[in-house]
């Protein structure tokens, strides 16, 4: 959810959305695909095998999701808003 806002917001200031980046770079190194069936997969973080996702064969560049902390995914998802936008976010609300 957290994600799919992001992404949003990242089109609607008209920036690239992160899902592009990802889907160039293909399945996240960290991250293992096992093919279920011709429409499902289940992607597992290395890692921690309790972890993992079950979605299609065209959800790779969600993997990249996977392997982050909340901090991380916050992180990369603030990437190129401008100043205006990320200092609301860290402001004291009134």
């Amino acid at each position: 959810m957290i994600y799919e806002v992001a992404e949003s917001l990242r089109i609607s200031c008209r920036l690239e959305p992160i899902s592009w980046r990802w889907d160039d770079a293909g399945l996240d190194p960290r991250v293992d695909a096992y093919v279920q069936s011709d429409q499902v997969v289940k992607y597992v973080l290395r890692s921690n095998p309790n972890a993992y996702f079950v979605m299609t064969r065209g959800d790779v560049p969600y993997s990249h999701i996977l392997p982050l902390s909340y901090d991380e995914l916050d992180a990369v998802l603030l990437e190129g808003f401008p100043e205006s936008v990320t200092a609301r976010l860290n402001a004291e609300p009134s």
